[in-house]
């Protein structure tokens, strides 16, 4: 597989994913925050071809890509420049060790400051950059939300 740096992994909530998966793909379905086709359950942001950046608990860390995962799907910015991909994986990469923000999780009820959730890790590394969402009041909540965008387009899986 090619992956390359920027890329959006996402990951598809299956009756064998985690049960986190599974859970923020269903509340993606329940609440319409997606395409309603697939339900994503996880996403991360690639800083290289074989390694990524994701927010999950307790804290945002960077791990090589499970590339054996049957979710697995790539995604890809493709009017993005090379140093758009670039700079969206620094901005990642900055928020290694970062709280999960379990609050946020939870409906954005409780967000707090230095800390991410999956989505808008991805969403936040490119937005210096790229807008993921066309329409800046459309808020990324979920990993359904950033298919929705229709910004990215499926390269992989």
């Amino acid at each position: 597989m090619d992956c390359l740096t920027g890329d959006i992994i996402l990951y598809a909530a299956t009756p064998t994913s985690p049960f986190y998966r599974r859970l923020v793909g269903s509340s993606s379905l329940m609440f319409k925050w997606g395409t309603g086709k697939i339900q994503y359950g996880h996403v991360a942001i690639a800083v290289g071809p074989q390694t990524m950046v994701q927010a999950v608990w307790p804290r945002v860390q960077k791990v090589a890509i499970d590339w054996t995962d049957p979710g697995i799907e790539i995604w890809r910015i493709s009017d993005a420049t090379p140093a758009q991909r670039h700079a969206a994986a620094v901005a990642a990469t900055t928020h290694i060790g970062d709280r999960y923000d379990i609050g946020d999780m939870m409906f954005g009820l409780f967000p707090s400051r230095h800390a991410e959730i999956c989505s808008v890790l991805v969403e936040v590394s490119w937005n210096g950059s790229f807008v993921l969402a066309p329409n800046p009041a459309d808020n990324i909540v979920s990993p359904d939300a950033l298919v929705a965008g229709g910004i990215i387009t499926k390269v992989y899986g």
